[in-house]
């Protein structure tokens, strides 16, 4: 299995497999029958999840080459990636509005993003402090 896509991929699969693979196709507003298995916006709120906590441990460590830029630079990449758990989140309850999985895994992975977002946050806060 590959890092990365992989992991997310197996993540879901389980996720898909202990939901029963019940209701993979809904009726769109417009019509169209669109395959929650080939376009699952839970899979996408789960990666966002994933790297942006990776990321955030990387970049904002203390011993990052981050670290020895000014503060205008850690200061502007701490707000950029608090875009990224913004987005999960958003994309964490469109899916729950769509119906993708069980509500349980969704809301954990909105929960988990909004983690991210906050521990980004805090740590913003933290290099604003000096």
């Amino acid at each position: 299995m590959r890092y990365g896509g992989g992991v997310v991929r197996a993540i879901f699969e389980f996720v898909v497999e202990s939901d029963q693979l019940k209701n993979l196709s809904q009726k769109g507003q417009s019509g169209e029958i669109m395959n929650r298995a080939t376009n699952p916006l839970f899979q996408w709120s789960l990666a966002i999840a994933l790297l942006s906590g990776f990321l955030a441990r990387v970049l904002l460590q203390s011993e990052s080459p981050l670290a020895a830029m000014s503060l205008g630079v850690q200061s502007l990449t701490a707000v950029l990636l608090s875009l990224l758990p913004l987005t999960g989140i958003v994309l964490g309850v469109l899916s729950w509005k769509r119906k993708e999985l069980k509500a349980g895994w969704i809301i954990a992975i909105i929960v988990f993003n909004a983690v991210q977002f906050l521990l980004i946050f805090l740590r913003l806060f933290f290099v604003l402090q000096g």
